[in-house]
């Protein structure tokens, strides 16, 4: 509370006012520019000018040669292979719906396995310790 009534030299506690604001608005650009498309002619376009290229193989095929090459593959590899393939062909909201009926299944079965219905008998006890609870007769 001291820090109140008297004022230390040289401190200024009190912000200075702000400034008014203009009335006119910074004038935006209407135009944004974000990309710029340059169209490829799908076939090569010859030059105007000569280019002759020296690392051009004669046979005119590549240069590499691709192989492939099969791993051997069990026969679980190859029954996901073709669910993924049958999977993938199917319209989305068919995928969803048959999604939502195995997510409906798995809950389903998880709360049949939940157990018999009945509750604990002892319910308090832990470990081999039991503990009850005990009411006072009035009398």
């Amino acid at each position: 509370m001291q820090a109140f009534r008297s004022k230390p030299s040289g401190i200024d506690l009190i912000p200075p006012e702000r400034k008014s604001r203009s009335g006119a608005a910074a004038p935006r650009r209407l135009d944004c520019i974000d990309v710029e498309f340059e169209t490829v002619a799908p076939t090569a376009r010859r030059s105007p000018y000569p280019v002759f290229n020296d690392n051009r193989r004669a046979g005119g095929g590549p240069a590499y040669r691709t192989r492939i090459i099969r791993a051997k593959v069990s026969m679980a590899g190859r029954l996901l292979s073709a669910w993924e393939a049958r999977l993938s062909v199917i319209p989305r909201r068919r995928f969803a719906g048959l999604v939502a009926a195995l997510v409906l299944a798995v809950f389903a079965m998880i709360a049949g396995l939940g157990g018999d219905g009945h509750g604990e008998t002892d319910p308090l006890a832990v470990g081999g310790a039991a503990a009850s609870v005990e009411t006072k007769a009035e009398g």
